[in-house]
């Protein structure tokens, strides 16, 4: 009997052995199912090319930040201890050249400051041409760094904005697929025709209307017959707030139409899944309950493309607006050297290139608030029911 019972007892754990290693295989089956449907999800609508629409050296700082691919694995293993460590490397790569900008400025001013000091030993006449030399000299160190920042941000908006239009159909289709037809069609129309004009504006307007802006405060600093300085200083800020308050008018607008979006998709899924379940047969419920989970399978594909988008955004500015805050801080502490020394006109200089990176700076923000904020909207709002 004893032997029966251990045999017994050694047959049920063999069976039991051998059915927990057939549930593990058969989770690890459905876990690599999962995975493989997921990406050909991915592969179809596109969200794997969305990388190679970035500029170059914004894929090299997401693949060091292991985000290669918009799938959520590589979101969620996304780690913020690596970002730091990888800004910190951008950062000292940065401010190398405004740094450098600041020695030659100092420099440039302290020789300007010199020959201030010999006016008075010389001609009257030739003391003007001192003042005028110590500005040309200053417009000679600042201008052509200046305008290589200016063209840079310029192409971060412009690369910003291509990969905007290769990201919005991707993921107002996703958006659309997951039962939220009306918020997908607000948050297209609307990013979409904004961008547009923002791109535009900043190829035919804002280009041009920094290198008048420049001209103009430079030809104030040598001429000294006409000051612009409290001209310049208005328009930055009548720009600058426009910017701010069109932003803000936007975001509001949107966010408003956005959550009455919501609302009323929410209220067409409960209802297309009540109508499934309760009027077809037999497997109406069936059918409903698949519904929950395609869902969640595209909700999952929402959020992690739309995480992905907004991560690209960060990367893509961050090193724009990073060189534009140096160099504006640079220019600072040089104006308040400047008047130190008592150089008026190379003082005037230095604001007035100073105002005109606040102007660029403004436009940098609000393009990247206008993405990240409108796509975080979407991701938070447009959930279903």
């Amino acid at each position: 009997m004893k032997k029966r019972i251990v045999c017994l007892l050694c047959l049920l754990l063999l069976v039991l052995g051998l059915g927990g290693v057939t549930a593990w295989a058969e989770e690890d089956t459905v876990s690599q199912t999962q995975e493989e449907l997921m990406q050909e999800q991915y592969d179809a609508v596109g969200a794997d090319d969305l990388a190679s629409n970035l500029p170059d050296n914004v894929q090299d700082s997401l693949e060091k930040n292991g985000l290669d691919s918009p799938s959520s694995d590589k979101i969620i293993s996304f780690s913020i201890g690596d970002f730091f460590s990888n800004l910190w490397g951008t950062i000292t790569d940065t401010v190398k050249q405004p740094l450098g900008l600041l020695a030659i400025s100092f420099g440039v001013m302290l020789l300007c400051a010199l020959l201030e000091s010999f006016k008075s030993t010389v001609d009257s006449s030739l003391s003007n041409v001192f003042s005028m030399v110590a500005v040309l000299a200053v417009c000679g160190t600042v201008i052509q760094p200046v305008i290589r920042c200016i063209q840079m941000a310029a192409d971060t908006i412009t690369g910003a904005g291509n990969f905007m239009l290769c990201f919005i159909p991707v993921f107002t289709g996703i958006v659309t697929a997951s039962g939220m037809p009306v918020s997908g069609l607000g948050y297209n129309t609307a990013l979409f025709a904004t961008i547009q004009v923002i791109s535009k504006i900043v190829s035919t307007v804002l280009l041009p209307f920094l290198g008048i802006f420049l001209a103009l405060s430079i030809v104030s600093a040598v001429s000294g017959q006409f000051k612009i300085s409290k001209l310049t200083a208005t328009v930055k800020k009548t720009v600058v707030w426009s910017v701010s308050l069109l932003l803000t008018i936007f975001i509001g607008i949107f966010s408003t139409q956005s959550m009455v979006a919501a609302s009323a998709d929410t209220v067409t899924v409960k209802a297309t899944k009540f109508m499934v379940g309760s009027f077809i047969p037999v497997v109406g419920g069936a059918i409903s309950d698949a519904l929950n989970s395609v869902q969640g399978c595209l909700g999952l594909m929402k959020s992690s493309i739309g995480a992905f988008g907004i991560l690209a955004c960060v990367f893509t500015f961050l090193p724009a607006i990073l060189t534009v805050l140096f160099y504006m801080l640079v220019l600072k502490i040089s104006s308040a050297a400047g008047s130190l020394f008592g150089l008026s006109g190379v003082t005037e200089i230095f604001d007035a290139v100073y105002d005109a990176l606040s102007i660029l700076m403004a436009f940098l923000i609000c393009y990247s608030l206008l993405t990240i904020v409108t796509t975080t909207l979407m991701i938070s709002m447009s959930s279903g029911g």
